[in-house]
């Protein structure tokens, strides 16, 4: 049986109920491999969102897959509005929400109405903290830098310095709940304006959109550039093989 995020309030949608999916897995494997996910908070009885980069794991449990409970970490500079909320907030933390989503396909139905897009989704509700110990600290900087090329942290050279800590906030968030949502296939045509009579004049159908590296270009400050090395082509190579299936 795999693990489900519990149904509440907050993670059950009004629509596409048929879409809606709570198992553990492709909720947080998509929040971590997306290049940047959306935080959002409250300051002041305001909504704010944020661009940021988001890496699942476990700090206790370091060998957790994706199908079982993983925090959410994300980073920022030590100053950053969200870490300064946190400082005040003390232990209790704050509520917050990670979204995120990729576009496969573009949806041309014959009328305005029907359009879609096929696409992959996640949203993840839980409660926020700062880390405060350097070992979880390093822990997460290492998950988070290998969720943007995997093996990435131990193909650097060496580990950040103690002044790099110290100016880099690290925010877990203990995961609540989560819901995905996906959409395939092709349109419907479920307006009350569809006319068969007048698709040999309208083009409806799928445009496929597929998000994909392109070659390495090595830095011009580099003199004697080493080759790419295979972790980072591997990880290149199975990216877009990825989103091409997904495309397709």
């Amino acid at each position: 049986m795999s693990l489900r995020f519990p149904k509440t309030k907050l993670n059950t949608p009004t629509r596409g109920l048929n879409r809606d999916v709570y198992e553990l897995e492709p909720i947080q494997r998509l929040i971590h491999e997306l290049p940047s996910v959306t935080v959002s908070f409250v300051v002041d009885n305001r909504p704010v969102c944020m661009p940021m980069i988001a890496a699942m794991g476990s700090f206790d449990n370091p060998s957790s897959e994706f199908d079982e409970p993983l925090d959410a970490y994300v980073h920022g500079y030590v100053s950053f509005h969200l870490a300064n909320l946190l400082r005040e907030a003390g232990d209790e933390g704050i509520p917050i929400c990670l979204s995120g989503h990729t576009v496969d396909a573009l949806v041309l139905t014959s009328t305005p109405f029907s359009h879609s897009m096929n696409y992959r989704s996640a949203i993840i509700h839980g409660n926020a903290s700062l880390v405060t110990e350097e070992e979880e600290k390093l822990y997460a900087m290492k998950i988070i830098t290998n969720s943007i090329v995997p093996d990435r942290w131990d193909h650097c050279n060496g580990t950040p310095l103690p002044a790099e800590i110290a100016t880099t906030s690290i925010i877990k968030v203990k995961v609540a709940s989560g819901t995905y949502k996906a959409r395939t296939g092709q349109g419907n045509e479920k307006s009350a304006n569809y006319d068969p009579s007048t698709l040999g004049s309208i083009w409806v159908g799928n445009v496929p959109f597929n998000q994909t590296f392109g070659e390495p270009i090595p830095a011009s400050y580099v003199e004697n550039q080493i080759p790419v090395p295979g972790y980072l082509q591997e990880y290149l190579d199975y990216y877009n093989q990825k989103n091409q299936k997904y495309k397709v």
